[in-house]
């Protein structure tokens, strides 16, 4: 595992389901920018009673 962001280790599943929870609950918006060709170019998601580092409920 890497050490990424806010010197956490990296946990791609964790990660990937948390943001799908998130979505699949209705509890965070994500805005995506893309660039004139219409690639993604990165994306911030919105959550304001959830820790995307330690991927629980506050």
């Amino acid at each position: 595992m890497l050490i990424g962001f806010y010197q956490q280790t990296s946990d791609v599943d964790l990660a990937t389901n948390f943001i799908y929870q998130r979505i699949k609950n209705e509890q965070s918006v994500i805005f995506i920018a893309y660039n004139s060709c219409g690639n993604a170019l990165g994306f911030t998601q919105l959550h304001s009673t959830f820790s995307s580092i330690s991927a629980q409920s506050n």
